[in-house]
Protein backbone atom coordinates (compact mmCIF):
# COMPACT_ATOMS: atom_id res chain seq x y z
CA UNK A 1 0.00 0.00 0.00
CA UNK A 2 1.30 3.43 -0.90
CA UNK A 3 1.34 5.76 2.16
CA UNK A 4 -1.09 8.65 1.98
CA UNK A 5 0.50 12.08 1.89
CA UNK A 6 -1.43 15.18 2.94
CA UNK A 7 -0.52 18.75 2.07
CA UNK A 8 -1.75 21.35 4.55
CA UNK A 9 -2.09 25.06 3.98
CA UNK A 10 -2.45 25.41 7.74
CA UNK A 11 -0.22 28.10 9.22
CA UNK A 12 0.29 26.13 12.45
CA UNK A 13 2.99 23.48 11.88
CA UNK A 14 2.42 21.86 15.27
CA UNK A 15 -1.21 21.26 14.33
CA UNK A 16 -0.02 19.59 11.12
CA UNK A 17 2.14 17.21 13.12
CA UNK A 18 -0.61 16.34 15.57
CA UNK A 19 -3.22 15.68 12.89
CA UNK A 20 -0.80 13.56 10.89
CA UNK A 21 0.19 11.47 13.90
CA UNK A 22 -3.46 10.88 14.84
CA UNK A 23 -4.37 9.79 11.30
CA UNK A 24 -1.19 7.86 10.66
CA UNK A 25 -0.49 9.73 7.44
CA UNK A 26 2.44 11.65 6.03
CA UNK A 27 2.60 15.38 5.53
CA UNK A 28 4.99 17.80 3.94
CA UNK A 29 6.15 19.05 7.32
CA UNK A 30 6.98 22.73 7.76
CA UNK A 31 9.29 24.39 10.26
CA UNK A 32 8.33 27.07 12.76
CA UNK A 33 9.05 29.64 10.05
CA UNK A 34 6.35 28.07 7.88
CA UNK A 35 8.87 26.79 5.32
CA UNK A 36 9.21 23.23 4.04
CA UNK A 37 11.41 21.23 6.36
CA UNK A 38 14.80 20.09 5.01
CA UNK A 39 16.91 17.09 6.01
CA UNK A 40 20.66 17.16 5.32
CA UNK A 41 23.56 14.75 5.27
CA UNK A 42 26.73 16.11 6.90
CA UNK A 43 30.11 14.45 6.38
CA UNK A 44 32.37 13.80 9.34
CA UNK A 45 35.53 11.72 9.74
CA UNK A 46 38.84 11.33 11.51
CA UNK A 47 41.10 11.74 8.48
CA UNK A 48 42.76 14.92 7.24
CA UNK A 49 40.30 17.61 6.17
CA UNK A 50 37.55 16.30 8.44
CA UNK A 51 36.44 16.51 12.07
CA UNK A 52 34.89 13.61 13.94
CA UNK A 53 31.23 13.33 14.86
CA UNK A 54 32.25 13.13 18.53
CA UNK A 55 34.02 16.48 18.20
CA UNK A 56 30.92 18.16 16.73
CA UNK A 57 28.80 16.62 19.47
CA UNK A 58 31.19 17.94 22.14
CA UNK A 59 31.22 21.42 20.58
CA UNK A 60 27.39 21.40 20.16
CA UNK A 61 27.59 22.81 16.66
CA UNK A 62 26.82 22.08 13.02
CA UNK A 63 30.00 22.64 11.06
CA UNK A 64 32.12 21.97 8.01
CA UNK A 65 35.78 22.34 7.17
CA UNK A 66 37.66 24.36 4.58
CA UNK A 67 39.16 26.28 7.48
CA UNK A 68 41.72 27.92 5.14
CA UNK A 69 38.89 30.01 3.68
CA UNK A 70 38.99 31.91 6.99
CA UNK A 71 36.07 33.96 8.30
CA UNK A 72 33.23 34.03 5.73
CA UNK A 73 30.89 36.23 7.72
CA UNK A 74 30.54 38.80 4.94
CA UNK A 75 29.05 36.13 2.67
CA UNK A 76 26.06 35.87 4.99
CA UNK A 77 24.96 39.25 3.63
CA UNK A 78 24.86 38.15 -0.01
CA UNK A 79 21.27 38.03 -1.26
CA UNK A 80 19.70 34.64 -0.52
CA UNK A 81 18.86 34.04 -4.17
CA UNK A 82 22.27 34.91 -5.58
CA UNK A 83 24.00 31.52 -5.49
CA UNK A 84 26.16 32.30 -8.53
CA UNK A 85 27.78 35.27 -6.80
CA UNK A 86 28.16 33.29 -3.58
CA UNK A 87 29.87 30.42 -5.43
CA UNK A 88 32.19 32.75 -7.36
CA UNK A 89 33.37 34.42 -4.16
CA UNK A 90 33.96 31.08 -2.43
CA UNK A 91 35.90 29.77 -5.42
CA UNK A 92 38.02 32.92 -5.67
CA UNK A 93 38.95 32.72 -1.98
CA UNK A 94 39.74 29.02 -2.33
CA UNK A 95 41.99 29.63 -5.35
CA UNK A 96 44.05 32.01 -3.22
CA UNK A 97 44.14 30.05 0.04
CA UNK A 98 44.66 26.48 -1.19
CA UNK A 99 47.76 26.99 -3.32
CA UNK A 100 50.63 24.82 -2.09
CA UNK A 101 54.28 25.83 -2.16
CA UNK A 102 54.50 24.96 -5.88
CA UNK A 103 51.55 27.14 -6.82
CA UNK A 104 49.21 24.19 -7.40
CA UNK A 105 45.70 23.97 -6.03
CA UNK A 106 45.94 20.50 -4.45
CA UNK A 107 42.55 18.82 -4.04
CA UNK A 108 40.75 22.15 -4.18
CA UNK A 109 40.59 22.18 -7.98
CA UNK A 110 40.19 18.41 -8.34
CA UNK A 111 37.10 18.01 -6.20
CA UNK A 112 36.03 20.82 -3.92
CA UNK A 113 35.83 23.50 -6.61
CA UNK A 114 35.13 21.52 -9.79
CA UNK A 115 32.36 19.44 -8.22
CA UNK A 116 31.04 22.31 -6.13
CA UNK A 117 31.37 20.51 -2.80
CA UNK A 118 32.61 23.56 -0.93
CA UNK A 119 30.32 26.23 -2.39
CA UNK A 120 27.25 24.00 -2.11
CA UNK A 121 28.03 23.05 1.48
CA UNK A 122 28.60 26.64 2.57
CA UNK A 123 25.37 27.68 0.85
CA UNK A 124 23.41 25.03 2.75
CA UNK A 125 25.01 26.11 6.03
CA UNK A 126 24.66 29.86 5.57
CA UNK A 127 21.58 30.27 3.41
CA UNK A 128 19.27 27.27 3.71
CA UNK A 129 19.47 25.84 7.21
CA UNK A 130 16.73 27.11 9.48
CA UNK A 131 15.19 26.18 12.83
CA UNK A 132 13.33 22.89 12.60
CA UNK A 133 15.49 21.31 9.88
CA UNK A 134 17.30 18.05 10.65
CA UNK A 135 20.97 17.23 10.06
CA UNK A 136 22.23 13.63 9.95
CA UNK A 137 25.96 13.14 10.47
CA UNK A 138 27.74 10.31 8.67
CA UNK A 139 31.26 8.92 8.63
CA UNK A 140 31.74 7.10 5.36
CA UNK A 141 28.73 4.79 5.04
CA UNK A 142 28.03 4.81 8.79
CA UNK A 143 25.28 7.01 10.25
CA UNK A 144 26.60 8.55 13.46
CA UNK A 145 23.84 10.79 14.82
CA UNK A 146 21.41 13.62 14.15
CA UNK A 147 20.40 17.00 15.48
CA UNK A 148 17.69 19.60 14.96
CA UNK A 149 18.77 23.00 13.68
CA UNK A 150 18.12 25.63 16.35
CA UNK A 151 19.06 28.86 14.59
CA UNK A 152 19.15 30.22 11.05
CA UNK A 153 22.57 29.67 9.54
CA UNK A 154 23.22 33.23 8.41
CA UNK A 155 22.25 34.59 11.84
CA UNK A 156 24.35 32.14 13.87
CA UNK A 157 27.52 31.75 11.79
CA UNK A 158 30.81 31.72 13.69
CA UNK A 159 34.35 31.00 12.53
CA UNK A 160 36.32 28.88 15.02
CA UNK A 161 40.09 29.25 14.94
CA UNK A 162 41.60 27.11 12.16
CA UNK A 163 44.59 26.33 14.40
CA UNK A 164 42.24 24.45 16.74
CA UNK A 165 39.50 22.97 14.53
CA UNK A 166 39.44 21.96 10.89
CA UNK A 167 35.63 22.22 10.97
CA UNK A 168 35.85 25.95 11.57
CA UNK A 169 32.76 27.06 9.60
CA UNK A 170 30.02 26.69 12.21
CA UNK A 171 26.32 27.51 12.61
CA UNK A 172 23.42 26.97 15.01
CA UNK A 173 25.23 26.80 18.36
CA UNK A 174 24.05 25.16 20.55
CA UNK A 175 22.54 21.96 19.13
CA UNK A 176 22.04 18.57 20.76
CA UNK A 177 23.53 15.74 18.72
CA UNK A 178 21.82 12.41 19.41
CA UNK A 179 23.78 9.21 18.72
CA UNK A 180 22.06 7.05 16.11
CA UNK A 181 22.79 3.81 17.99
CA UNK A 182 20.89 4.98 21.07
CA UNK A 183 18.17 7.14 19.50
CA UNK A 184 14.51 6.10 19.76
CA UNK A 185 13.05 8.40 17.12
CA UNK A 186 13.60 6.46 13.91
CA UNK A 187 12.83 2.80 13.27
CA UNK A 188 15.33 2.48 10.43
CA UNK A 189 18.78 3.67 9.37
CA UNK A 190 18.95 5.61 6.10
CA UNK A 191 21.74 4.69 3.69
CA UNK A 192 24.27 7.52 3.21
CA UNK A 193 25.38 8.36 -0.33
CA UNK A 194 28.46 6.45 -1.42
CA UNK A 195 30.42 9.53 -2.46
CA UNK A 196 29.94 12.96 -1.00
CA UNK A 197 31.87 15.71 0.74
CA UNK A 198 30.41 18.41 2.91
CA UNK A 199 26.64 18.85 3.12
CA UNK A 200 23.84 17.71 0.83
CA UNK A 201 20.09 17.10 0.93
CA UNK A 202 18.75 13.71 2.01
CA UNK A 203 16.82 12.35 -0.96
CA UNK A 204 15.69 8.71 -0.89
CA UNK A 205 14.68 8.45 2.77
CA UNK A 206 13.28 11.96 3.13
CA UNK A 207 9.57 11.10 3.42
CA UNK A 208 10.13 8.29 5.92
CA UNK A 209 12.34 10.50 8.09
CA UNK A 210 9.72 13.27 8.06
CA UNK A 211 6.91 10.84 8.86
CA UNK A 212 8.68 9.35 11.89
CA UNK A 213 9.96 12.73 13.09
CA UNK A 214 6.50 14.30 13.08
CA UNK A 215 5.08 11.29 14.95
CA UNK A 216 7.84 11.64 17.55
CA UNK A 217 7.10 15.35 18.07
CA UNK A 218 3.38 14.73 18.39
CA UNK A 219 3.88 11.94 20.93
CA UNK A 220 6.21 14.12 22.97
CA UNK A 221 3.60 16.88 23.02
CA UNK A 222 1.00 14.40 24.29
CA UNK A 223 3.36 13.26 27.04
CA UNK A 224 3.85 16.84 28.23
CA UNK A 225 0.14 17.42 28.81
Amino acid sequence: MVPLTLKFNESNPQLQRTIAAELGVRTNLKTQEGKLMNVYWLSTGVNGGYSSYDELKHRKIIAQGWSALNDLRTLCNIADSNFDLFRDVINHIGDQEYKDQHGNLENWWISDKTHGYCANSMWYLFKEMKPGDLVIAKDGRTVKGFCEVTKKGSDSYEYDCRDVYEYAQTVSFPVEWIDWQTQTVFSFTPTPPAKMRGVMHVQNAYQQIIYEWQAYLANNKKGQK
